[in-house]
């Protein structure tokens, strides 16, 4: 299975290894209520007295990775098309809850989940692709695209990533959503054409 679009496919598959992981280590059951996983802006999570136990995986910047691009394209006569596209995808996942502390129990487990899934190779990322599309129709027409079917995400890595409280305190200023715990997380997709 290709990757035509990388950045929801890659969303996609953070959002479901989330949920996954929760419901294996029966995360509702220690917080006593179910437990929805969703990629929104945080603006779209509903706060205050209806707050529900979830955790949230937004996306909010992509950048090129320019150091892994191959040095020696212009050497080999490759156009820039032609390269690998490398990526550095910044999500924040957050956690609500009304409860105490479910919000700090949910964000330590979304730390220990991407800290032990924290690659994915080609075959990996394709199995975990194929089984989203398979059991989600709608999500299925979603991730593929009736164009370029050559792309394929050869590896993500997720490592989280610090950031101080000046620009964690910009970024929730500029989202113009109440504030809740956090973790920022920087995920690098290679892209290669067959």
């Amino acid at each position: 299975m290709t990757a035509e679009l990388p950045i929801a496919s890659v969303t996609a598959i953070l959002k479901n290894i989330l949920e996954n992981e929760l419901v294996r280590r029966m995360v509702s059951s220690t917080v006593g209520t179910d437990v929805i996983v969703s990629a929104l802006p945080p603006d779209r999570i509903t706060v205050g007295a209806d707050e529900r136990t979830q955790l949230n995986l937004f996306f909010y910047q992509a950048k090129p990775n320019m150091r892994l691009h191959a040095p020696d394209w212009e050497s080999r006569n490759e156009t820039p098309g032609s390269r690998p596209l490398t990526l550095e995808l910044h999500y924040l996942v957050t956690a609500y809850s009304a409860q105490e502390l479910h919000a700090e129990v949910l964000l330590s487990h979304a730390l220990r989940i991407f800290q032990e899934t924290s690659t994915l190779n080609q075959d990996a990322f394709e199995k975990r692709l194929a089984a989203i599309v398979r059991g989600n129709e709608r999500k299925g027409e979603l991730l593929s695209s009736p164009t370029d079917r050559s792309s394929r995400v050869e590896q993500i890595t997720i490592r989280p990533q610090f950031l101080p409280t000046e620009e964690m305190s910009r970024l929730w200023s500029a989202l113009q959503a109440p504030f809740r715990p956090s973790v920022a997380y920087k995920v690098t997709v290679v892209t290669n054409d067959d």
